[in-house]
């Protein structure tokens, strides 16, 4: 087991390491540069969150300008990104600039998604499965276009959820197989859902 967890350890280092390749497009002495203009607005909507932390304001001044609007987002993901932040920011090495930490946390949050991937693997297919699979993972284009460097986005949680849900619908078909109650993961994969 020791050694499954260092080789998906490695798994997980290779593929931060990919998607830090083009860190020097990103991150240069002119600034902090994100891939699209969603991840722009994503920052925006990280700083109001850092402001007003913990609180998810119900009213946008820049959405309808000049006078906003009600809240039209769903803040999950960039609530996430600020409760982040903040953890970061109590470690003296942080300097609390939000769009450098904003930008190097995609290669690494995304990459977390091979963890729930491994273990529902595992569970489905055994261990030399789930090895494979998170190989094959950390190399897909679609994943490390969405997880790179510079590209804070909601795409970033999206597989490390849909992981999540398919470990745990793993394991209650495994219980009910067993004959065990899986009613709690049920209630969980519902609220996931």
């Amino acid at each position: 087991h020791i050694l499954n967890a260092a080789v998906v350890a490695v798994i997980f280092l290779v593929g931060a390491c990919i998607r830090l390749i083009p860190w020097d497009n990103f991150v240069t002495s002119a600034g902090i540069y994100f891939l699209e203009a969603d991840n722009y607005e994503h920052f925006r909507k990280v700083r109001i969150l850092l402001e007003q932390f913990p609180s998810i304001p119900d009213h946008d001044f820049y959405m309808g300008f000049p006078i906003g609007t009600g809240n039209i987002w769903a803040p999950l993901t960039d609530f996430s990104f600020a409760v982040i932040i903040k953890i970061l920011s109590l470690l003296p090495s942080v300097n609390g600039d939000i769009d450098y930490i904003l930008a190097a946390l995609p290669p690494f949050v995304g990459t977390l998604a091979i963890i729930p991937l491994y273990l529902w693997c595992k569970e489905a297919f055994g261990r030399r499965a789930a090895l494979i699979a998170s190989i094959i993972f950390v190399f897909l284009p679609a994943h490390i276009f969405t997880t790179v460097v510079g590209r804070p986005d909601n795409e970033l949680f999206e597989p490390i959820w849909a992981g999540v849900t398919f470990y745990l619908y793993s394991l209650s078909v495994s219980e009910a197989e067993k004959g065990e109650p899986a009613w709690k993961r049920l209630v969980v994969l519902s609220a996931l859902a």
